[in-house]
């Protein structure tokens, strides 16, 4: 679910350090590119993932993977994301679409990678149930995948890297400099 575009983290660069405002207006663009994504992603968030998968966790976890429907839907937003995978390796600058619910992302993810969990009872149980009300993948995967990879949106990210490039550069030229 990866999409490389070719240009996007030195436009942004050059926009964070020429003008905040036309990067911040780049930010909401790529947002609202992705609207449809975010939009589908959190419809597919049920009111009851399974049966016992309470409202407020108790024990351990303190609450924190606790069902609250509308707390994991709100929880799915499109962030600029930058990492660094070691010293000396490359940098990947751009956007994710991440839920930021402890809640979300383990419904998101249980049983990706097959139905034994930690290899617990319990968690072969979880993972059975909850695979058996929605098979991974669910959220914002299944989403991505229902809409076919987007391709439009891949367009318009490009299309909107092109026109902010052209768009710092006329005012570069304005005050008589040439960055791009």
């Amino acid at each position: 679910m990866e999409v490389s575009i070719y240009g996007l983290r030195d436009t942004q660069r050059a926009l964070r350090s020429v003008d905040k405002e036309m990067s911040k207006a780049f930010d909401q663009r790529i947002a609202e590119i992705f609207e449809p994504l975010v939009a589908k992603s959190r419809s597919l968030i049920p009111d009851v993932a399974i049966s016992g998968w309470k409202a407020n966790g108790n024990g351990e976890w303190n609450g924190r993977l606790g069902w609250n429907p509308d707390k994991i839907r709100k929880g799915i937003e499109i962030k600029r994301r930058s990492s660094r995978a070691g010293y000396g390796r490359a940098v990947a600058t751009g956007y994710a679409l991440l839920n930021k619910t402890g809640a979300g992302a383990v419904y998101e993810l249980a049983g990706i990678k097959g139905a034994q969990g930690d290899g617990t009872e319990r968690s072969r149980r979880f993972i059975a149930g909850l695979t058996r009300h929605s098979p991974p993948p669910r959220g914002i995967k299944k989403a991505y995948a229902d809409m076919g990879g987007d391709p439009e949106a891949r367009r318009k990210v490009i299309d909107a890297v092109t026109d902010f490039q052209q768009r710092l550069q006329t005012k570069l030229d304005a005050a008589g400099d040439r960055l791009l």
